[in-house]
């Protein structure tokens, strides 16, 4: 019978072969060796594993002597994508964050174990959500459609009860703030309440999917407000100087901003509509 220091060193010797498979870019051995341990049949030991490699700095780096950044992203991408595949959802989802794998693109879903079942995960997925509304954020439209087509569920108006506001820095190390709010209502959409611009107006128009309502804006706002006054650590650091002007005064003027141009479209779009019944009377 083994004992736990002796299983202790079996696991992380084991681990560093696949530590040195991904850093040579072996990916049938990389494949191989998910296959001999067998790591598919012991959910146990796949999120020991899974553990392992987030704890691990750069687990993805390589050495590289050629200085493009395409081709190093590209480079990084193939490797992330050949751990992924040899994973169950729930462990792709965990290894699909900033802990794991830090620059999420479309590519990586081409992997992702879509059954029925799954996909019912992945339409109330934060983690999911948490990506799409990054994309909208920094208007990578192309990116959010490609994962759409994957997964084949619009992405856009998921429904999750973490509110995502992305600001860039210094609003937190990875630019974004998160909320927990008590009602699943925060979809990706909503970032154009939070940063408006015409480019992101198109992309949901011309995708039939429609504005956030001012009473859909006035709930969310609600929520927000009453999860920064419950959160113990907004509780604490709202007594520094800093922390209004970087929160809650940027979402105040956001949420504002935002009312007074969906309040400007939609006038608009009533004159257009009695315009229309007036010339048809007159016809």
């Amino acid at each position: 019978m083994q004992t736990n220091y002796e299983n202790n060193t079996k696991f992380n010797n084991g681990f560093l072969k696949l530590r040195e498979y991904v850093q040579n870019g072996e990916y049938q051995k990389i494949d191989e060796w998910f296959e001999r341990n067998k790591i598919s049949e012991n959910p146990e030991l796949e999120s020991r594993v899974v553990e392992k490699i987030i704890n691990s700095p750069n687990f993805f780096s390589f050495n590289c002597f050629v200085f493009n950044n395409e081709y190093v992203n590209n480079e990084k991408t193939k490797r992330e994508i050949a751990i992924l595949k040899n994973l169950s959802l729930k462990n792709q989802l965990i290894l699909l964050s900033p802990a794991g794998i830090d620059e999420v693109n479309s590519d990586h879903f081409k992997v992702i174990k879509l059954t029925p079942e799954n996909r019912k995960i992945l339409e109330s997925s934060e983690k999911i959500a948490f990506i799409t509304t990054k994309f909208f954020w920094s208007e990578n439209f192309a990116e959010i459609d490609k994962i759409q087509e994957i997964l084949g569920f619009n992405i856009m108006e998921q429904k999750v009860k973490t509110v995502i506001f992305c600001k860039g820095k210094p609003y937190s190390s990875n630019g974004a703030t998160y909320l927990q709010i008590s009602k699943s209502i925060f979809s990706p959409k909503y970032d154009i309440m939070f940063n408006f611009s015409e480019e992101k107006r198109k992309f949901l128009e011309e995708r039939n999917i429609t504005l956030p309502s001012i009473e859909e804006t006035d709930i969310l706002y609600d929520e927000i407000k009453k999860s920064i006054k419950n959160n113990e650590y907004f509780s604490v650091y709202k007594k520094k100087v800093v922390f209004k002007p970087l929160v809650e005064e940027k979402l105040d003027q956001s949420f504002n901003e935002y009312k007074a141009v969906k309040l400007s479209l939609d006038l608009k779009n009533e004159l257009e509509i009695k315009n229309n019944i007036i010339k048809k009377i007159k016809i």
